[in-house]
């Protein structure tokens, strides 16, 4: 029996997602050239752990248990993610147990349905990118100098909330709950795929998140 083509399929285009960015910021100047090693790092437990699963489901004869639902619960861990105090320090791995929303480092940016404001953001997710995000609960101007000391340093970077005083989210209180708390000064940084890349509250220096950048991107 041929060996199934199913892991390549699914792997390719997450593959595609998460080396693109880093080819990209590497080639303007932003990273250095150590982030290009967290491709592997991050992308080769998840289509390991594609292939054993498929592997065993074409042994048992049961269908592919591959789909969208389990590559959207893919949590990665490597240089270019910092990940929480409270994470627990385990390697990436795709959840077979179903998609679970968080906002810890390493996973996906949740999706929580927002109304109000512009017409074409109606998620949070379409506050992200192209570039990092740095994702605010509410409007805070405590934010602004430290996004501003990352642009001044070169690298492109949006900030943006999710609730302003036009939008909000559609459930109230889904966003706190995703985030653990409902503290204003928490923020997430997110990176250009969509995976978030650091959590934590607004610190007093404005050197502060730019040096977390420069350490996700492994740039001098």
């Amino acid at each position: 029996m041929e060996r199934p083509a199913a892991p390549r399929q699914n792997t390719g285009i997450g593959d595609a997602d998460n080396l693109a960015w880093k080819l990209a910021a590497v080639t303007a100047g932003h990273a250095g050239e150590a982030l290009l090693d967290t491709y592997e790092a991050e992308r080769r437990p998840l289509a390991r752990q594609v292939i054993d699963i498929s592997t065993a489901n074409a042994a048992n004869r049961t269908g592919y248990r591959i789909d969208d639902a389990l590559l959207l619960t893919a949590a990665y861990r490597s240089a270019a993610v910092l990940p929480h105090p409270q994470d627990p320090d385990r390697p990436g791995a795709l959840d077979p147990a179903g998609h679970h929303p968080a906002c810890s480092p390493g996973r996906r940016l949740p999706h929580v349905r927002l109304t109000g404001g512009p017409a074409d953001v109606t998620s949070t997710l379409d506050l992200v990118g192209p570039g990092f995000t740095l994702l605010t609960a509410d409007d805070d101007p405590r934010w602004q100098p430290q996004a501003e000391a990352v642009r001044r340093g070169g690298i492109p970077l949006g900030l943006r909330s999710v609730r302003t005083a036009a939008r909000r989210e559609t459930v109230p209180g889904q966003w706190a709950r995703l985030l653990g708390t409902d503290r204003a000064d928490t923020a997430l940084l997110v990176r250009p795929d969509g995976h978030i890349a650091w959590r934590g509250t607004c610190p007093a220096d404005p050197r502060t998140l730019p040096a977390l950048v420069r350490r996700v991107l492994a740039a001098p």
